[in-house]
């Protein structure tokens, strides 16, 4: 597995840097191939929540009794099962370029719902902070760490698990959007006035770093991307500067930056359509579809929120055949 990886990723990154250094709008010579992920309709509901730099997937599938986890390989969809046999929720969080996967599910011997840490076929539950009444597991970087949030009597509070263990993130961490594989953890937090700011936590301590702002992701290069809470606009965070990225133009200029991977590449919306940013720029990815996938012509991209370091992308849509329910799609470059 890892050498194909190296292999795809050195392809994948001829091609990022060509459409770098591409003139004019955003990935111009960048053409990507749809694949459905997702079956979404009245009996089954699913969601993307994770992608890794293999383009594994991982995904939580509802039906009408049970909310199971599953890793989606090369359009193969494995049950990763329980801590118990058939258990009836696994939800899944994220998952890191080991495939080992994260997510929530019901501990018999706890009574209550705990995170938990999937490896290769066996899952192991992550220790509860004491006066826990439920605990859960949302992002894993490729060390190991793992951060999410848990419960007791008094309120909710943020937590890392490194090694295993758990520590208590400070108050001021609102919420965990995500950790790098620096071990940076990136949140929002109430401000002095109780406005929403984007902060990051290093080592024990944490600094606000963008005012009225929440993050949805950072990359290994410390970019962080997200949307402002007083007008809805995405940003980026990079070395102290904040920048507004771009609408497309003639459309509407809200919307929000979802994921960022380590070439600077940005996905997310503008309005209701799913858009790529790369060197300062915005592109429709509906427009980026191969003109002979069979997709293009029923399936209407409305926000991207996934991002790899291959290119790939994963996006939400609707495809008119099928208007009133939406899929998930993946996005794999190649001219």
């Amino acid at each position: 597995m890892q050498h194909s990886f190296l292999s795809a990723l050195a392809a994948a990154a001829t091609a990022i840097a060509s459409s770098l250094c591409a003139p004019g709008v955003a990935g111009a010579q960048t053409t990507y191939r749809l694949t459905q992920v997702t079956q979404n309709s009245p009996a089954i509901s699913s969601d993307v929540t994770g992608m890794n730099d293999e383009g594994d997937l991982v995904l939580t599938i509802i039906d009408a009794t049970t909310l199971n986890t599953y890793l989606w390989r090369s359009g193969t969809e494995f049950n990763i099962g329980g801590l118990t046999p058939s258990a009836p929720y696994v939800e899944s969080g994220g998952i890191n370029d080991l495939a080992q996967i994260v997510g929530n599910t019901f501990c018999p011997q706890q009574g209550m719902v705990c995170g938990f840490v999937w490896t290769q076929g066996h899952m192991k539950e992550l220790p509860s902070p004491a006066g826990a009444t439920d605990a859960f597991a949302r992002y894993i970087n490729l060390l190991g760490d793992v951060v999410g949030d848990y419960y007791d009597e008094n309120g909710s509070y943020e937590v890392l698990w490194s090694q295993g263990k758990p520590t208590v993130l400070p108050d001021s961490l609102g919420y965990v959007a995500w950790i790098n594989n620096r071990g940076e953890i990136v949140g929002c937090v109430a401000g002095a006035n109780g406005d929403p700011e984007t902060a990051v936590w290093r080592h024990g301590a944490v600094s606000v770093v963008v005012h009225n702002a929440c993050p949805n992701k950072s990359n290994d290069e410390g970019q962080i991307v997200g949307y402002t809470t007083d007008s809805r606009r995405p940003f980026l965070w990079q070395n102290g500067v904040t920048t507004i990225l771009p609408a497309l133009p003639g459309g509407p200029v809200s919307g929000g930056a979802g994921d960022i991977n380590d070439w600077g590449q940005i996905v997310g919306q503008t309005g209701d359509v799913a858009v790529l940013w790369q060197h300062g720029r915005v592109s429709d990815l509906n427009h980026q579809i191969t003109a002979t996938d069979p997709l293009r012509p029923y399936v209407q991209l409305h926000v991207a929120h996934l991002i790899n370091n291959l290119g790939q992308i994963v996006a939400n849509g609707i495809d008119s055949r099928n208007p009133d329910f939406p899929q998930t799609y993946l996005l794999t470059p190649g001219n």
